[in-house]
């Protein structure tokens, strides 16, 4: 209880540290190589990944909350980041077997962003990039989504306009999200099994937004690394 009375006290401070950032922002921490390969597209970059928990005793729950990509009893969450890795956006916890696009669409990331950039800057795209999971995520309008994938996504009879990644050179700079996804991991905290089976999905959710600033925290405190 004084733990998470601890985490509760600092979940404003966390909230600050986590949001999408200006385009001047954007555009100065930009990578140089990514501005060079891509001269007018702003990106931001989205990956999820698991947090394993023990096999619940309940067949409804065991089943909601198994990931059969990873073959384990988990809860999934994602993080948006910027082109130099800082998080921007964390989502909500969800079972194990919510699948990531299903998982972006009902997370409120969609809104966050027309509310941060209601009207686009002249010169520049906005895009999103993910992995294959990604195809057809929903964006504002006028957005653009590339995936790292070489196929096209037809959903509910219409062809999304997605540009693919089929070159490792272009391919490497999403990497940076799943840098930060193991920068986040590495607190321990979120590797113990026995904690994350009991804790409340609203305790937990306010655990990694707290982590996830700390995490930014630690990027901007060590010259850029983690």
């Amino acid at each position: 209880k004084l733990f998470m009375k601890a985490i509760h006290s600092i979940v404003p401070w966390a909230k600050e540290q986590l949001k999408f950032p200006s385009v001047d922002t954007w555009i100065s921490t930009t990578p140089d190589e990514m501005k060079a390969a891509f001269p007018s597209v702003l990106f931001f970059f989205v990956d999820g990944t698991v947090l394993r928990i023990k096999m619940p005793m309940d067949e409804k729950t065991a089943r909601a909350t198994f990931n059969s990509k990873h073959g384990y009893h988990g809860y999934v969450f994602f993080i948006v980041v910027m082109p130099n890795g800082k998080i921007a956006f964390v989502s909500g916890i969800r079972d194990g077997s919510t699948h990531d696009k299903s998982h972006w669409n009902q997370s409120g990331a969609v809104e966050s962003l027309k509310q941060a950039y209601p009207v686009r800057t002249e010169g520049y795209s906005y895009a999103i990039g993910g992995d294959k999971a990604y195809p057809g995520l929903q964006r504002p309008d006028g957005w653009k989504s590339y995936v790292t994938m070489t196929a096209e996504e037809v959903e509910g009879g219409i062809r999304d306009q997605v540009h693919f990644f089929r070159d490792a050179g272009i391919a490497r700079f999403r990497a940076v999200v799943e840098r930060a996804i193991g920068a986040v991991k590495k607190w321990r905290l979120l590797e113990n099994e026995a904690f994350l089976t009991k804790v409340r999905v609203k305790e937990l959710e306010e655990i990694l937004l707290v982590i996830c600033a700390l995490t930014n925290y630690q990027l901007n405190d060590h010259g850029g690394t983690w």
